[in-house]
Formats: C-alpha cells, structure tokens, sequence
C-alpha cells in the first residue's frame, strides 16, 4: 500500500509501543492495540448503519485494488508474539505508558457513546501520533543515556539515568521569542546521538556476540578504542549523520506538526506549529489540550486538576509552564475556577 518493498513495520511497532507501555500485572497474553481497536469499532459500526456501509465498501475497495498484490484486507486479529520490555524501561515513567492508558481509555464503551464518531476517531489518531513520535523520541533518548552510562563508568543502575523529569522536548514560555523556543534542532541532536549509539551498540554486540548488556558494557569499557570512538559521538552532535538518522527525525517531526488538509482547514490536534523552514515551536491546537484534559479527567463528563494533568504530560515528556497550560485550557472553555490557583485549577471534560 506504501509502494515500497520491505516497508516499516507500523503495526508491529505500535504494538511493541502499546506492549512496552502494559501494566507488569496484566493478564497473559496481554492484550493487543489492534484488538481494543477493533472490538470497540465493531460495537460502533452495529450502531450506526450509514457508517457500517461505508465500511464494507472502504473494505471491497481495497480488496479489488490490492487483488494484484496478494495482499487481503482482513478485519480479524490473530495472536502476535512481541518481545518483552527490557526492565529499565517498564520501570521507567514513559510515553509507551501513557500511551496504553490513553488507548485503552478511549476504547471503552462509555468514551466510544460519549463521543461522536469523527471525533473518536480524531482523538485515537492523535493518541497515535503523539504514542508514535514521542515514543521513537523516548528511545533515541534511551540510546543517549545507554552511552553516558558507559562513558560515565559508573556502576549504579541503568534506571538511575533514565531521568523522567527532563523533558523529551523542552516547552519553552510562550512569551519567548520564536529563535529560543524553536524544537527543531533539540530533536534533530536527541535523535543523532541516540541512532549513533545504537549503531555503535548493534557493531559491538556484532563484535562480541550475544552478551548481556551488562557483559557488553563492561568489554566496552576495558577498551580504549572503543572507549574513544563512543566518546567521539558526544563531542560533536551535528557530524552524526548515521543511516536512518534523517527518517527517524522526519518521521518524529511529521507527527507533531501542523499539517495542512485538503480544504485549507486548520490541524487543530497538532502539537508544534511551523513558523518557517528552521524554525518550530511547540503550540498546541485546542483539540490536542481538550483530549488531553479529557484523558486526564478519566471518564466523560468527569474532573480533573492541573496537578493531574501535568503527570499525565510529564508522563509523554512534556513540561509544559503553568500558565502557558492554563491559558491553553481557558481558550478551549475546560478551565473551571481562578488561574491564581495554579495547580489546583479543576479541568473538565471536554464531554
């Protein structure tokens, strides 16, 4: 369907995302994205006939089309087998965990009757943008401690380094001039350093076999040369151009950013506006604030306050100033009570 051979693996990954981001005491075989997905649209389109035929014929559409391929459309989900998290990152705060909560929050019952079906479907595209972009960002991050951690020569824990309160990308006051607020070149370097130390990792792994991390860790350190080749990542950033540097950056950025539609209308769930070529700036559209208030509100028609808020953006790597996200809150209509209450301001639902 991409017309590219051996194209990305998105559904995989995705779930590799939904999985990494499981709670450690749920059931086995844990529960896959697709079939959440799945059932609760099956249970929308028994209620909606007009919807139920557009689909059966989105369906045949595609079926005909792609006849030519050997590949079948199929509405049917079959066990996958996927990988466990490593334990520093099921221990870690990330965005894979809010990412399953979030999925498995709109996939409810009661969200899928509270909302209509073009926003439902607009709320899990931007869940998934957002699971997608941040996530691949988490990872590259995790790359980068990986190296410090070896650099470091310390012999405490990888999890000590993996640091959730530093920001993926640094939510800079709206007052700022746009040339201090700009997140382009943040996310190019975060991504250059960690493809290179996972190159790095994956040649010495090539090098040493099938050791542990910990075991590859300490060959790594009792090496001189490979001591400095992985020191020379750091020095400087912008000369590290490794392959899959450029996709993995564009693929992030696409995901965040306003897009332009077809009739001229504005994305109003994107994360981070364009102001030119080299210049971005995190400025959230007022139906990316109102999913995320209403997914840290819990239920329709529910209640939250900044306080609950905030964990659930610190969660995906956001940072964002106080009255940066009240404001935000205030134009979209969901702040509830005086902004001189900072984090007990109550949020409600968008629905």
């Amino acid at each position: 369907m991409v017309n590219k051979n051996n194209p990305a693996p998105y559904g995989r990954i995705i779930e590799m995302m939904f999985l990494y981001g499981s709670p450690s005491q749920e059931e086995t075989p844990r529960p896959l994205a697709r079939d959440r997905w799945l059932q609760s649209t099956a249970d929308q389109l028994r209620g909606n006939s007009l919807l139920a035929a557009i689909d059966s014929l989105s369906i045949a559409v595609l079926n005909d089309r792609l006849r030519d391929t050997g590949i079948e459309v199929v509405k049917s989900s079959g066990e996958q087998p996927l990988t466990e998290p490593p334990a520093q990152v099921q221990s870690a705060e990330t965005p894979y965990k809010w990412f399953n909560h979030a999925w498995t929050l709109l996939t409810r019952e009661d969200w899928r009757k509270a909302l209509s079906p073009r926003v439902w479907t607009d709320w899990l595209l931007t869940v998934l943008r957002m699971a997608f972009s941040m996530g691949f960002l988490w990872e590259m991050r995790y790359y980068g401690s990986i190296g410090h951690w070896i650099l470091g020569g310390s012999n405490d824990r990888l999890e000590q380094f993996l640091d959730g309160t530093i920001p993926l990308i640094p939510w800079v006051d709206s007052s700022t001039p746009n040339s201090q607020r700009n997140v382009h070149p943040i996310i190019r370097d975060v991504v250059r350093q960690g493809i290179a130390v996972r190159e790095f990792l994956r040649d010495q792994q090539g090098n040493h076999g099938d050791e542990l991390l910990t075991d590859a860790v300490s060959i790594i350190r009792s090496n001189a040369q490979s001591m400095s080749e992985l020191e020379s990542l750091f020095v400087d950033i912008r000369q590290n151009d490794a392959r899959g540097a450029k996709t993995m950056y564009e693929s992030i950025f696409y995901s965040l950013r306003e897009r332009e539609s077809s009739d001229g209308g504005q994305d109003y769930y994107a994360l981070i506006r364009k102001m030119s070529n080299r210049t971005a700036v995190i400025s959230p559209g007022v139906e990316w604030i109102a999913l995320m208030a209403s997914i840290a509100c819990g239920n329709p028609g529910g209640e939250a306050n900044l306080r609950e808020l905030n964990a659930q953006l610190n969660q995906v790597g956001l940072h964002p100033p106080v009255h940066d996200l009240i404001h935000l809150l205030e134009i979209a209509g969901l702040a509830n009570g005086s902004a001189d209450a900072d984090e007990g301001v109550r949020i409600q639902s968008a629905y």
